[in-house]
């Protein structure tokens, strides 16, 4: 149980570290567009909590996977721009 909780916590702090990093300007205000790949992050997270083992995982792990590539290829415009 509490592994599936730091997972949930890890993700979503990710995106609540984006948020700090462009509040206090540590990085441009328009790599907040990450933020968009919230609702990606919702599904994963709830198989992780709701599941212990199983395909339902599996597909978390890639639910999690197209999570991080989003956030990825958002930050990077975000910077770029």
């Amino acid at each position: 149980r509490r592994t599936r909780m730091l997972f949930g916590g890890l993700v979503f702090g990710a995106f609540i570290l984006i948020a700090v990093y462009a509040a206090f300007d540590l990085t441009p205000r328009l790599t907040l567009i990450a933020l968009a790949a919230v609702p990606l992050a919702v599904a994963p997270v709830r198989a992780v909590a709701r599941h212990e083992a199983g395909p339902e995982l599996i597909a978390a792990l890639k639910a999690t996977a197209r999570v991080h590539l989003a956030v990825g290829v958002l930050l990077a415009v975000g910077v770029a721009v």
